[in-house]
């Protein structure tokens, strides 16, 4: 074969693949191997990239190795394996960086690795406090949840809920505390978040609530009374030992323990002594002196006088009249010092 021949096929089998015809000028057949000659194996067939240099070959990929230019035909590189010998780590090629990475799992799809995974050299190199839960992870609102669930994974923070606006956040917001921290939890100090006159800030007031949340309450306001079963204004004498803090003028109580029967509402130490067949004065007499008493009309019939009304003065028992004049609505059975209060 001449040498411009032989040029031509050369030329043939760089630029148009699976080439056939173009053979050496010796009549053997070709070689035993059935490889044109070519001794590391480089077969050219329809399907393979035929090159003059290795750059002919460069897929353009980092990972799937260095690729090769070997007697005109591309061999592939081999393939970069990435391990760190981790059991919880992802290891794998980056193209983008041109080297191997080996990142803990991100098992809810957060955007956020495991923090409980460690790398090779024992660093934590994730921040997700619950690689389960997709709605727990670093920067994240945190919610004032019932269960005390850390959202934002900072065990510092909890659910800024005020709900009457008064700058304090409710105690019933809590955020579970780390391990180091033990069972602690991390909470507001709003004791009652219904009422902007009770948090830790708040002037205690004699109105039966902890204003200061600070566990009791009206301390330091609240007075020694006595109960006031019957509702006539003198406290039981049974309790003179046992007094009760309150509120002034809360109801039920008084702040003298001179009844002797607290049960009847015209009998107590002052009363009028009227001819009825009680000690209705608590000196141990019955009847001894017969006073005109005031009566004092009860118009609803619930046992208690109307202050407004006229007084008619005897010894004895007037039928619809009372010697009390406590009834601030005489109109009404349901409304008397006695009444329970309704909302």
């Amino acid at each position: 074969m001449s040498k411009l021949v032989r040029l031509v096929c050369v030329l043939s089998l760089v630029f148009v693949a699976g080439v056939v015809g173009c053979t050496s000028d010796k009549k053997s057949g070709g070689d035993a191997g059935g490889d044109g000659g070519r001794s590391d194996g480089a077969v050219a067939d329809a399907n393979t990239s035929l090159c003059t240099v290795a750059a002919d070959c460069d897929d353009g990929l980092y990972c799937t190795g260095t690729e090769a230019c070997r007697n005109g035909v591309c061999v592939s590189g081999k393939p970069v394996v990435c391990s760190d010998g981790v059991a919880c780590t992802i290891d794998r090629c980056s193209e983008k960086k041109h080297a191997c990475e080996f990142l803990p799992p991100d098992a809810d799809g957060d955007g956020h690795y495991d923090a409980k995974c460690k790398n090779k050299a024992g660093k934590v190199v994730g921040d997700d406090c619950d690689d389960t839960d997709p709605l727990r992870f670093p920067g994240n609102i945190e919610a004032c949840d019932p269960d005390n669930k850390d959202d934002d994974c900072d065990p510092t923070t909890f659910g800024n809920k005020d709900s009457d606006n008064d700058g304090f956040y409710d105690a019933k917001c809590c955020n579970a505390a780390s391990d180091a921290q033990g069972a602690k939890l991390n909470c507001g100090n709003d004791c009652d978040d219904l009422k902007a006159n009770v948090n830790p800030k708040a002037t205690e007031a004699c109105d039966l609530f902890d204003n200061n949340c600070n566990g009791q309450t009206d301390e330091g306001v609240s007075i020694k009374m006595y109960p006031d079963t019957d509702h006539d204004g003198h406290g039981d004498t049974k309790a003179k030992t046992k007094p009760v803090q309150k509120c002034a003028g809360s109801v039920g109580f008084a702040l003298s323990a001179d009844d002797c029967n607290d049960k009847d509402p015209e009998v107590f130490t002052g009363e009028f002594e009227i001819c009825d067949g009680k000690d209705n004065n608590c000196n141990n007499k019955i009847d001894e002196v017969h006073d005109d008493a005031p009566w004092f009309v009860d118009a609803d019939k619930d046992g208690f006088g109307d202050a407004t009304s006229t007084p008619v003065y005897s010894c004895e028992r007037i039928p619809g009249r009372q010697l009390s004049n406590n009834d601030c609505d005489d109109t009404k059975a349901a409304v008397n010092p006695a009444a329970a209060e309704l909302c």
